[in-house]
Protein backbone atom coordinates (compact mmCIF):
# COMPACT_ATOMS: atom_id res chain seq x y z
CA UNK A 1 0.00 0.00 0.00
CA UNK A 2 1.14 3.50 -0.91
CA UNK A 3 0.60 6.62 1.15
CA UNK A 4 -1.38 7.95 -1.38
CA UNK A 5 -3.70 4.72 -1.00
CA UNK A 6 -3.65 5.95 3.13
CA UNK A 7 -4.20 9.34 2.36
CA UNK A 8 -7.26 8.33 0.31
CA UNK A 9 -8.91 5.98 2.56
CA UNK A 10 -8.59 8.91 5.55
CA UNK A 11 -10.16 11.44 3.14
CA UNK A 12 -13.09 8.29 3.37
CA UNK A 13 -12.94 8.35 6.71
CA UNK A 14 -12.90 11.91 7.59
CA UNK A 15 -15.91 12.33 5.53
CA UNK A 16 -17.90 9.67 6.76
CA UNK A 17 -19.62 11.62 9.62
CA UNK A 18 -23.17 13.11 10.69
CA UNK A 19 -21.68 16.40 8.82
CA UNK A 20 -21.90 15.30 5.39
CA UNK A 21 -24.39 12.29 5.71
CA UNK A 22 -27.74 12.52 7.03
CA UNK A 23 -27.85 8.38 7.24
CA UNK A 24 -25.37 6.09 8.32
CA UNK A 25 -26.29 2.54 7.71
CA UNK A 26 -23.52 -0.44 8.73
CA UNK A 27 -23.75 -1.22 4.61
CA UNK A 28 -23.08 2.06 3.72
CA UNK A 29 -19.71 2.68 5.76
CA UNK A 30 -18.94 -1.56 4.71
CA UNK A 31 -19.14 0.32 1.23
CA UNK A 32 -17.08 3.01 1.42
CA UNK A 33 -14.86 1.98 3.90
CA UNK A 34 -14.27 -2.08 3.54
CA UNK A 35 -11.92 -2.27 0.81
CA UNK A 36 -9.09 0.53 1.87
CA UNK A 37 -9.12 -0.84 5.41
CA UNK A 38 -8.58 -4.07 4.37
CA UNK A 39 -5.78 -3.07 2.10
CA UNK A 40 -4.14 -1.33 4.96
CA UNK A 41 -4.45 -3.80 7.46
CA UNK A 42 -3.15 -7.02 5.33
CA UNK A 43 -0.41 -4.20 3.82
CA UNK A 44 3.05 -5.31 4.34
CA UNK A 45 4.14 -1.89 5.41
CA UNK A 46 1.07 -1.10 7.28
CA UNK A 47 3.31 -0.51 10.98
CA UNK A 48 5.08 2.36 8.57
CA UNK A 49 1.94 3.93 7.26
CA UNK A 50 0.27 4.03 10.56
CA UNK A 51 2.98 5.08 12.79
CA UNK A 52 1.55 8.87 12.98
CA UNK A 53 -1.58 8.38 10.96
CA UNK A 54 -4.93 10.18 12.99
CA UNK A 55 -6.86 6.64 13.04
CA UNK A 56 -3.79 4.65 14.14
CA UNK A 57 -5.11 3.78 17.57
CA UNK A 58 -8.68 2.95 16.31
CA UNK A 59 -7.19 1.03 13.56
CA UNK A 60 -5.22 -1.12 16.52
CA UNK A 61 -7.93 -1.29 18.75
CA UNK A 62 -10.45 -2.77 16.35
CA UNK A 63 -7.88 -5.14 15.09
CA UNK A 64 -7.63 -6.78 18.76
CA UNK A 65 -11.52 -6.52 19.33
CA UNK A 66 -11.57 -8.57 16.07
CA UNK A 67 -8.78 -11.46 16.34
CA UNK A 68 -9.63 -15.08 16.15
CA UNK A 69 -12.84 -13.63 14.03
CA UNK A 70 -14.15 -12.55 17.26
CA UNK A 71 -16.85 -9.81 16.41
CA UNK A 72 -17.88 -6.33 18.31
CA UNK A 73 -21.10 -6.89 17.07
CA UNK A 74 -22.86 -10.14 16.57
CA UNK A 75 -25.98 -9.50 14.43
CA UNK A 76 -23.92 -8.44 11.07
CA UNK A 77 -21.12 -10.17 9.65
CA UNK A 78 -17.66 -9.85 10.69
CA UNK A 79 -16.24 -7.18 8.05
CA UNK A 80 -19.44 -4.92 8.95
CA UNK A 81 -18.32 -5.24 12.40
CA UNK A 82 -15.19 -4.18 11.98
CA UNK A 83 -15.76 -1.36 10.02
CA UNK A 84 -18.23 -0.36 12.57
CA UNK A 85 -16.45 -0.80 15.64
CA UNK A 86 -13.85 1.07 13.69
CA UNK A 87 -16.38 3.99 13.00
CA UNK A 88 -17.86 3.96 16.27
CA UNK A 89 -14.07 4.64 17.70
CA UNK A 90 -13.67 7.30 16.03
CA UNK A 91 -17.17 9.40 16.16
CA UNK A 92 -18.92 7.66 19.10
Amino acid sequence: MEQQDLLEVTMLIDDCNYNKEPIITVDMLHERLWNGLNKLRLATNKDELIEEWKYKSDLISTEKSHENNNKDFDKVGWEHSFVLSFWMGIYH
